[in-house]
């Protein structure tokens, strides 16, 4: 005797073998009655109910459809309900209910079959039981082909058995929204004293649905019989007819016919709009004929359609079961080797299938053997991103039991880690999800973890546990990751590990020109220093001064004003800093122990030099111009501070309306604005260009420029657009590539790698901007082309220490695994007689 009942939950009509064997039949069609005075209805009681009738006088009590409430399950959160819908939870509360009327009282554990279909998937599948549960019903579920399989399989002789092990059965479900079809291995096992058929759920096995066409069964059938598709639910009037069973005859309140009743004659068959649309969808199964029917042994014909009486030339009405099997037969020709077998109404085999794995499981046999969907996590493997599977892809479990695998992967969790993220992809689940898990106690050391999953086939969802090595270490309380309560995500497997890629360290931060108070103190060898400098070209405007003396001027502030140094050379080695200062910051500031005491200097300085500009502005004669340029270059000295008429003059460079490529070198230290800045690399990035189609070299000031930019200014990153960054990574490449084949790894080269480097602060705006995993082929191409240069030059071994730490950084950036190191490359040294006039 069975342990449990079996029941069949199709919404058109439910049934239930009981633990004795007998089979029960639910009122058709089943209906559930919610918040009437008597509370939740089920059974005939519901259907009986005159709530919820259509014409009937007002009474408390919303009449729903089983049917819609199977429908409802598989309902996003956030779907949009129509009038007389309800929500998945609700749903769910519903259904369990009337689980509860279709058992005998005091019998509370059953065996229900659900669809093996996409749309019944494991969300649905954990409302379900969730809904089972709160009704106080200790459900369990069974795949409904596997269920029928197993009905089927009892009436079997040991010699029949033997004849199908090893083969292959197809299971043909008319359901009642649509045709659903599946394939399925057949194992005779001897358990019990008994062989017995053992059905096979696997991975790579058949699953379709071909839905009804122009709607769902309550839609065409009200469309049959031109009525109202609440009026179908009122009683057995318009359900028989699906049941195989006669028509009957139903008295309705209607205020339009005569005496305000109206008499509805439930149909002996099927002829119009739903009797058509079985016909089409069982053409559109057939019209591909897929293998698996060709090869199959067994084709079981079933479902709550399976009855339905359907009109034919000239001929007695047939059952849609039978017409499916003179179909299947007709398009596969006859065989010896194949039987096809329809089961209707009373054989019952899904609920008797459901009892018999119920008591096969009590008695520890197998019932079936099924696969669970693949579920993968996010791990680090030898440095790099990757998924890796809790389930052994090959293993198949007996159904009923449980499946728990220990991930080899061992994860380590950090000193004072507050949270874990992780990612789950599932094999039937369009997207993946994420979650972030609070620890309850920041672990005080590094703590090894492992990753244990847990799961019953068709049994709702998985169940995957944090396990720490030692017990306690992170809390008292299990640690689980829940899918249910899990963060939903778009995008693929491949989107997800970039996603991961891109959350370490991969751009430098900004690598301003710093200044230091030596420069200030320091005294030439003929006692100038940088203040008496601006001191003296202060007291000489231009239009007071001879050519020739101003000249001198220029060249000597310029020299004291432009000095680049370490403080290491300034003290001769006493002060161990190696970095090159400037007297101004890259932000136009001084030392702030000398601002209050040199501010008025510098003002006056900055003045005097602005107005000697605009003298010169216009400037046409050769010796103007030349002064003009000097000037300019004075001004960039200042950087951030130069004065606005200069500004002005790099920023008409930068626009391409005045002609002067070799102040460009200068323009990224003075423009700081985002709309110069863009300017500046539009134009670099089309000098880029340009030298490519001229097939000349690109030149080193165009490179210093937009790498100067990018390494002072907090915001160039962004300003940056894409197509500037794309060319401006060309033109790095190119000039690198040039360099390294020419084994010069000095000015230029600096230059270009510099780029490199600060040209990732791009990825502020496109985080996977030259990233060897992006999306862009040519954005990939060109990650993976800068990957393989900085490697051939670390393995030249001819750049220097400094340049080498630099590259090996890069290098990491490139895969976001950079670290904090503040990082830059000196491209400096050497440039200054390329600018002399």
């Amino acid at each position: 005797m069975s342990l449990s009942p079996g029941i069949d939950l199709n919404g058109v009509c439910d049934c239930t073998v009981l633990p004795d064997g007998a089979l029960r039949l639910a009122a058709a069609p089943p209906v559930v009655i919610d918040a009437s005075p008597l509370g939740v209805l089920t059974g005939r009681m519901a259907l009986d109910a005159p709530a919820g009738r259509s014409g009937w006088p007002a009474e408390d009590g919303i009449r729903l459809p089983v049917l819609s409430l199977l429908r409802a399950l598989g309902h996003d959160d956030d779907a949009p309900l129509d009038a007389h819908e309800v929500d998945a939870p609700e749903a769910a509360r519903l259904l369990g209910r009337h689980l509860a009327g279709l058992l005998p009282a005091r019998v509370r554990t059953a065996v229900a079959a659900v669809p093996d279909t996409d749309g019944f998937d494991e969300r649905t599948r954990a409302r379900l039981l969730d809904g089972a549960a709160r009704a106080g019903i200790d459900l369990s579920l069974l795949w409904r082909p596997v269920a029928a399989l197993l009905g089927w399989g009892e009436a079997l002789d040991a010699r029949a058995l033997q004849a199908l092990h090893g083969r292959s059965a197809c299971v043909m479900q008319l359901l009642a929204d649509g045709i659903a079809l599946g394939s399925y291995g057949l194992e005779a096992v001897e358990q019990g004293g008994r062989l017995t058929l053992v059905p096979v759920r696997r991975r790579d096995g058949l699953r379709s649905w071909q839905p009804w066409p122009h709607g769902n069964l309550s839609r065409l059938l009200a469309r049959e019989l031109d009525c109202a598709e609440p009026a179908l639910c009122s009683g057995p009037w318009a359900w028989n007819v699906l049941l195989g069973r006669a028509g009957q005859r139903e008295l309705q309140p209607d205020a339009q016919a005569p005496g305000g009743w109206r008499l509805l004659q439930g149909p002996a068959h099927l002829g119009g709009a739903l009797a058509d649309a079985l016909r089409r969808g069982l053409d559109a199964v057939l019209a591909s004929t897929p293998a698996a029917l060709q090869d199959a042994a067994l084709i079981l014909i079933e479902g709550p359609l399976n009855d339905a009486a359907l009109a034919t030339d000239g001929a007695a009405p047939l059952a849609f079961g039978h017409y499916v099997q003179k179909r299947l037969t007709s398009a596969l020709g006859s065989s010896t080797s194949r039987r096809i077998v329809t089961a209707g109404l009373r054989d019952a085999l899904v609920a008797r299938g459901c009892s018999v794995s119920a008591t096969r499981l009590g008695a520890r046999e197998i019932a079936y053997y099924d696969f669970l969907p693949m579920l993968e996590i996010n791990v680090l493997r030898a440095g790099e991103h990757a998924f890796a599977e809790l389930i052994e892809p090959a293993e198949r479990v007996a159904g009923g039991s449980s499946y728990t695998h220990t991930l080899a992967d061992r994860f380590i969790v950090a000193k004072d880690t507050r949270s874990l993220v992780f990612y789950l992809l599932k094999e039937d689940e369009a997207g993946a999800r994420r979650s972030e898990t609070l620890l309850p106690v920041p672990p005080s050391t590094t703590v090894e973890i492992s990753l244990q999953v847990t799961q019953t086939p068709a049994q709702g969802y998985a169940r995957v546990e944090i396990r720490p090595t030692k017990s306690g270490i992170l809390g008292q309380s299990a640690i689980l990751l829940d899918w249910t309560t899990m963060t939903a995500i778009t995008g693929s497997r491949e989107d997800v590990l970039l996603e991961l890629e891109l959350q370490g360290l991969g751009h430098p931060d900004i690598a301003p020109q710093r200044t230091h108070r030596l420069l200030w103190k320091y005294k030439r060898g003929d006692g100038l220093t940088i203040l008496k400098a601006l001191t003296e070209f202060t007291a000489s405007p231009l239009k007071t001064t001879a050519h020739s003396q101003y000249k001198k001027l220029l060249v000597q502030t310029r020299s004291l004003a432009g000095l680049r140094t370490s403080p290491y050379l300034l003290t001769q080695g006493a002060n161990p800093d190696r970095t090159a200062c400037t007297a101004f910051d890259s932000d136009g500031n001084i030392p702030e122990e000398f601002a209050l005491q040199m501010q008025p200097c510098i003002e006056q300085f900055c003045n005097c030099l602005n107005s000697d500009f605009s003298a010169v502005k216009h400037a046409r004669t050769r010796q103007d111009i030349q002064t003009r340029r000097n000037l300019s270059r004075l001004g960039a000295t200042l950087y951030a501070a130069c004065p606005d008429e200069i500004v002005h003059y790099y920023r008409l460079i930068a626009r391409g309306t005045v002609s002067d490529p070799t102040l460009v070198l200068h323009a990224g230290k003075v423009l700081c604005t985002e709309a110069d800045l863009d300017s500046l690399f539009r134009y670099c990035a089309d000098c880029s260009i340009s030298a490519v189609k001229d097939g000349k070299k690109l030149s080193n000031f165009v490179l210093r420029a937009a790498g100067d930019a990018l390494a002072y200014r907090e915001t160039a990153g962004v300003v940056l657009n894409a197509i500037s960054a794309d060319r401006l990574a060309d033109a790095a490449l190119m000039v690198l590539e040039e360099e390294i084949n020419a084994i010069n790894y000095k000015v230029r080269f600096r230059a270009a790698a510099r780029l490199a480097l600060f040209i990732l602060r791009h990825r502020m705006r496109r985080r996977d901007f030259l990233h060897p995993s992006s999306r862009d082929p040519a954005n990939r191409r060109r990650a993976q082309r800068l990957e393989d240069l900085i490697t051939r030059s670390l393995a030249s071994r001819h750049a220097g220490d400094d340049l080498t730490v630099a590259l090996q950084e890069l290098q990491a950036q490139i895969r976001y695994r950079g670290t904090n190191a503040i990082i830059d490359i000196d491209a400096d040294a050497g440039d200054e007689t390329e600018d002399e006039d």
